[in-house]
């Protein structure tokens, strides 16, 4: 049996394209290659694979379980208490069934934790002889959906176990239509029209005289399918494994007796073959050079190797990106960085070839299009016009005065508290002018580095955003084979080894699915250079995304419990009422929560529940600043001195306006220096849509920056249907936005109410930190309007760096921003 025979590796096959996997292996015999597959599967044919799973959920049961107490009040606010009592032999019985107190647990309407407390503590009462059931319960919801949901979600994946196998792919196209022939048609008294494409179709007709003209009668033979390979040969040990395979033998050329090759299989045509190398000393292999030219001269081969790629590409892959980035970079670059990676080889040719050991290779290139049918052609028209590198962009900006300046050293600012890069400013999936969630936050008082969300290709962006041509040994401790790559490995390194918090606001995967690759990154960098042995980079997120990693861990090693450590971020969540406790630390955290507060410099960290989906958080910052950083004038030097030099960072996450992160930042006390990075995920004209959505509009996302007395706002998370910014803000929209509850101390209210009621509050006595007492007797329209005037909010933009001072300045660049990035509409984006 071969091991594309397995069920789980079921090719995929329909009438037009079948896609055919061919798994190899490291091996140096035929034998050896079965010996492989019938051990892999005889392991999943025995008892091995279920017993290691039940061991191994047992672990993660008791792991998940002991995180989950200090959670308990994310639940649906249920409570409970359990007492000894009458119900005698109910709880938990030697069989290891669960008895009536599970049943109690169900009708009582428990949250899931609750009422697997109610079995824990039934079952620990039954075990010592004593008797449990529940006299008191406080709770909503259907507990036995509850508890059959946290059942479900205790599933682990299934054990891994890391294998050398790689997998190869056939790609056979669809049938190719024969040629029509319209003279025998016409020949056949048939007129053009619907007969014409019947016959197309395959389907026989009739002419005037009622004969049958059948398809073959008209019609000539079908073309053979199209077909390519994508091998895939990490090193010489998966030769000999490749070049056995049947699957590809079959379209070696036969000799037949007219002394002509022949392809065996007539209805089939291999045209190409894409070489994936990570070694190109493959080529020098005898036996395999030997395999690709059993193929023929007619088949085409293509060589895709990362050595190869950076001597010989030459087109930037991210064309409408750069192209976007040049025209915003004319206005200030130093906030639209536009990075050196793109196109140092200007004016060659864009497709390359190589001659290796006699076999010509095409060098696979970014943007290289290849067409099958009707006639196979490699297509360079999308990398013909390589970007071109914007280089003098002083002269024509008054904004300039830091261009050339390396990109950490702009992270670095000296006279600023903090610095964002908004690495990835779309919502949902990836396009081609925006990543997906991912801010990066230098603290100057503590020179290190803070994540907010890290959507996937988070790394790349960094990497992006550090790039540079290097100079030969000009890598990290001067290693020479890495000059010439396409970013800045040195700064990189610096970048994730002074990362010390990475923050997850919520489970959906545009604002996670990157952080395996930084974790493994931080793994790297920080063991090469000897890092301090209290070092580590704390991930701050939802319980489950806690387990979402250590499902990871049991396949990659990311340094959980030494360089990696966990809080729930809801074991930051403020209290309920803000003259209580300003967060809610779990006591085997606590040591957790102060490292970070020391290694960030930090004064606090909370959190609040945002108004999005189920354990979604919004995040206050509250810091130190750093004495040298600059104050616009001596009044705010003199503000800042009786705030006791702090400052905050409000981070919203995905949210509808909630109150809860207006109350985040009220009760942190009075601060005029509060930023907020709020998602604007629509404009003010998809307002149903980001109701339904449970995303805010741009006006909204004001609407809370003016509640909470916001000094800067920055919006980001635009659906992907949005290239550029909107021309202006509806200041009714943020008169009408509704904040929703945050507590019973603080109920819901339209933003013009809680405005009308500070605004004419003589006392002075509100928690809008930005109203002074020239603004009390303004209508809530009026302060809105005069907020708008100096304090413009700035728009996000992929791989941009704002520092507070160039977010407070956008009311500047935001016209010539919008006639260099229109406001275009993607028309084939809805999210």
């Amino acid at each position: 049996m071969t091991e594309s025979g397995l069920a789980s590796c079921k090719a995929f096959d329909n009438e037009e394209i079948r896609v055919i996997p061919v798994h190899i292996y490291p091996v140096e015999s035929v034998e050896e290659e079965e010996d492989i597959i019938s051990g892999r599967i005889k392991r999943q044919s025995n008892g091995m694979y279920l017993r290691d799973k039940m061991k191994r959920e047992e672990i993660l049961k008791d792991m998940y379980f002991e995180l989950s107490k200090s959670s308990a009040e994310a639940c649906d606010g249920g409570s409970i208490h359990v007492e000894s009592s009458s119900y005698r032999g109910q709880g938990y019985d030697g069989n290891g069934s669960i008895g009536k107190s599970k049943n109690k647990a169900h009708d009582s309407g428990l949250g899931d934790r609750e009422a697997k407390n109610v079995v824990k503590r039934a079952k620990n009462a039954s075990n010592s002889g004593g008797q449990g059931r529940v006299v008191n319960t406080i709770g909503h919801g259907s507990a036995e959906h509850k508890i059959r949901q946290h059942n479900n979600s205790n599933k682990v994946l299934p054990p891994t176990q890391h294998s050398n196998q790689t997998t190869c792919y056939v790609v056979v196209g669809p049938q190719p239509a024969g040629k029509f022939d319209p003279v025998k048609a016409r020949e056949y008294g048939l007129k053009p029209g619907p007969q014409y494409k019947e016959l197309v179709a395959g389907k026989s007709v009739f002419n005037e005289e009622g004969k049958e003209i059948k398809p073959e009668m008209v019609v000539g033979k079908k073309k053979p399918r199209s077909v390519f390979l994508v091998v895939e040969c990490h090193d010489s040990r998966y030769i000999e494994s490749i070049v056995r395979k049947e699957e590809f033998l079959k379209y070696h050329i036969k000799t037949v007796g007219n002394g002509k090759g022949e392809n065996a299989e007539s209805d089939e045509e291999l045209k190409l073959i894409i070489h994936l190398l990570d070694d190109v000393k493959v080529l020098d292999n005898s036996k395999y050079l030997e395999w690709i030219k059993g193929f023929g001269h007619g088949v085409k081969h293509m060589i895709c190797n990362r050595e190869i790629a950076m001597e010989e590409c030459s087109t930037e892959p991210f064309e409408r990106f750069y192209n976007l980035q040049k025209k915003l970079g004319k206005i200030n670059n130093r906030v639209f960085r536009v990075p050196e990676e793109s196109n140092k080889k200007k004016g060659s040719k864009p497709i390359k070839h190589r001659n290796i050991n006699g076999i010509e290779f095409l060098v696979a290139d970014y943007n290289l299009k290849i067409d099958f049918e009707p006639n196979f052609a490699i297509d360079t028209t999308l990398m013909s016009q390589p970007v071109q590198q914007t280089n003098n962009v002083a002269e024509e900006n008054s904004f300039n005065d830091d261009a050339g300046v390396g990109a950490t050293e702009m992270l670095m600012d000296k006279n600023e508290n903090f610095i964002i890069s908004t690495l990835g400013t779309g919502s949902s999936i990836p396009s081609c002018h925006r990543n997906v969630s991912s801010n990066l936050v230098y603290m100057k008082g503590s020179d290190s580095y803070i994540l907010l969300d890290c959507g996937e290709g988070t790394s790349g962006q960094i990497k992006r955003l550090v790039s540079n041509d290097m100079l030969a040994g000009s890598g990290v401790d001067g290693d020479e084979a890495l000059a010439g790559r396409r970013f800045n490995e040195k700064e990189y390194a610096e970048i994730i080894r002074k990362l010390k918090m990475l923050y997850i606001s919520h489970m959906h995967a545009d604002h996670h699915l990157g952080t395996v690759q930084i974790l493994l990154d931080y793994l790297k960098y920080s063991n090469a250079h000897n890092a301090q042995k209290d070092a580590a980079l704390v991930v701050v997120g939802p319980l489950k995304f806690y387990k979402f990693l250590k499902e990871i861990e049991t396949m990659l090693d990311v340094g959980f419990g030494d360089k990696i450590l966990f809080i729930n971020n809801h074991d930051l969540l403020m209290a309920n009422s803000v003259s209580q406790s300003s967060a809610i630390i779990a006591h085997r955290h606590r040591w957790i929560y102060d490292k970070l507060l020391k290694d960030l410099n930090l004064k606090e960290l909370k959190t609040c529940l945002a108004n999005h989906c189920l354990h979604s958080y919004c995040l206050l910052i509250s810091a130190h600043s750093s004495p040298s950083s600059h104050s616009s004038s001596s009044s705010e030097m003199m503000v800042e001195a009786n705030n006791n030099n702090t400052f905050q960072l409000v981070y919203s996450g995905d949210t509808r306006p909630t109150r809860r992160i207006v109350d985040l930042v009220v009760s942190g006390g009075n601060n005029n220096d509060v930023t907020l990075l709020h998602e604007a995920t629509m404009y003010d004209d998809m307002l149903g849509d980001a109701i339904a959505k449970k995303h805010s509009t741009c006006s909204e996302a004001l609407a809370v920056a003016i509640s909470m007395g916001a000094k800067r706002l920055l919006l980001t998370h635009f659906s992907q249907r949005y290239i550029g910014i909107p021309r202006s803000f509806n200041v009714e929209m943020v008169l009408n936005t509704i904040l929703s509850a945050g507590s019973a101390d603080s109920p819901s209210i339209k933003v013009s109410e809680y405005l009308q009621h500070k605004l004419s509050d003589p006392s002075g006595n509100n928690d809008i930190n930005d109203i002074k007492s020239e603004h009390l007797g303004l209508s809530p329209k009026s302060y809105v309007e005069k907020y708008l005037e100096s304090r413009y909010p700035a728009f996000a933009f992929d791989l941009a760096i704002y520092s507070p001072s160039d977010i407070e300045e956008f009311v500047r660049l935001a016209p010539a921003i919008y006639d260099a990035a229109s406001d275009e509409v993607n028309p084939d984006s809805t999210v």
